[in-house]
């Protein structure tokens, strides 16, 4: 979770969710706050998360995202996710699809992003 630095009111400015299990990672949720966004704050989040993933015996990361949400799409080919496969009509408010994305750990490579 990230927020302000004290002495600021407790404020939630973004998350991110996720569980690794059988050396994989899957991140269910990042979300930053539309009025912290631009900060850096989802770059950190998933950095940190991926490392801690990666420290669990994390080999591979997944994760579903709208093809429509190109700038989470950015953000996670900058890290060197690649797409993998499609989930049609995924998501339920909008039946749109989702774009199933994998970043693999090559053997031996420990580097952060």
């Amino acid at each position: 979770m990230a927020g302000p630095t004290p002495p600021q009111p407790w404020q939630v400015w973004g998350y991110l969710i996720y569980w690794v299990v059988a050396e994989e990672m899957h991140i269910l949720n990042l979300a930053v706050h539309p009025q912290q966004r631009r900060r850096g704050i989802a770059r950190c989040l998933l950095s940190t998360a991926m490392s801690q993933a990666r420290e669990l015996g994390a080999q591979v990361a997944w994760l579903e995202v709208r093809p429509s949400n190109t700038q989470a799409l950015a953000l996670y080919r900058s890290f060197g996710f690649k797409k993998v496969g499609t989930r049609p009509r995924y998501y339920d408010d909008t039946q749109e699809d989702a774009l199933l994305l994998a970043y693999y750990w090559e053997e031996g490579d420990d580097s952060d992003q």
